[in-house]
């Protein structure tokens, strides 16, 4: 008894002292910060960079046989291996990792067990993806809980519009209202109990995310308007909300009151939904 008394107390000592955050200004808070960046800058590093994903692309392509019957392009596991080293050497080992037993493992093969290299390499470019989001959240989680809070999601939507193809060439006038707009959307799904903070974690595996990332793929010049407007994200759709929510707001006060929520759609909300909505 004293044995599990004396552990459990060892517990919530080690707890206590674990949420205890050093001051701004202090050795230790300058400790943390410093540890943490080195931390981020190492897991930056190992990252596949752009010349990287083509290298890879390239070798996958031309270490293939395109399938008579599909058209596709596959691998079967012995040339998996094979491409692994030829791609160590081009790349470097940071790429190595891709090419384990367990990850070809997980695409779905033909008969002959071969697997779609379009399929594999989408996967690397996803991971890379995730991979380098959760580095640049964490580098603005500033008390480093692993969650954020909205201005800081707002500094990371801002430091993604430049590498969007979509967005590179929003008005600046427009891109605070933007942010502010694309933060409140995460904030709805990954903070539903209103804490006013998001778990990173949650924000990576989102459906809003990989909605924003969406708009890498192509110009805005290049898509067609309704695949724009698919995209809760895009350009236009941001714009119509904003215009939607400037002709809600009579009073001109950033906020939207239950009596000028009746007017949305023609007043086809019920007062019940209006009342739980503004809550």
């Amino acid at each position: 008894m004293r044995v599990g008394l004396h552990l459990q107390t060892k517990a919530k000592v080690r707890t206590v002292i674990g949420s205890i955050k050093p001051e701004d200004g202090s050795i230790s808070h300058t400790v943390r910060r410093l540890a943490k960046y080195r931390f981020l800058k190492k897991q930056s590093n190992i990252l596949l960079n752009a010349d990287d994903l083509d290298s890879l692309w390239l070798c996958l392509r031309e270490n293939c046989l395109v399938d008579e019957i599909s058209g596709s392009v596959k691998v079967n596991y012995e040339d998996f291996c094979q491409i692994a080293s030829l791609c160590t050497e081009q790349i470097g080992p940071k790429c190595r990792r891709f090419f384990s037993p367990s990850n070809f493992m997980k695409f779905e093969k033909d008969e002959s067990g071969r697997i779609a290299i379009l399929s594999f390499y989408l996967y690397v470019m996803r991971t890379v993806s995730l991979t380098q989001a959760r580095i640049d959240m964490s580098e603005l989680d500033e008390d480093s809980d692993g969650f954020l809070q909205p201005y800081e999601m707002e500094a990371y939507i801002r430091g993604l519009i430049p590498n969007l193809a979509q967005l590179c060439d929003m008005p600046a006038e427009f891109v605070q209202m933007y942010c502010h707009i694309a933060t409140h959307k995460f904030f709805f799904f990954c903070d539903p109990s209103r804490r006013g903070k998001a778990c990173i974690k949650k924000i990576l595996l989102s459906n809003c995310l990989q909605e924003l990332m969406e708009l890498h793929q192509e110009s805005e010049v290049e898509a067609a308007d309704t695949e724009q407007t698919e995209n809760w994200f895009s350009l236009a759709s941001t714009q119509r909300i904003c215009d939607m929510f400037i002709d809600l707001d009579k009073d001109a006060n950033g906020t939207i009151s239950d009596e000028e929520l009746q007017g949305y759609a023609d007043g086809t909300l019920t007062e019940i939904f209006i009342q739980r909505g503004n809550r």
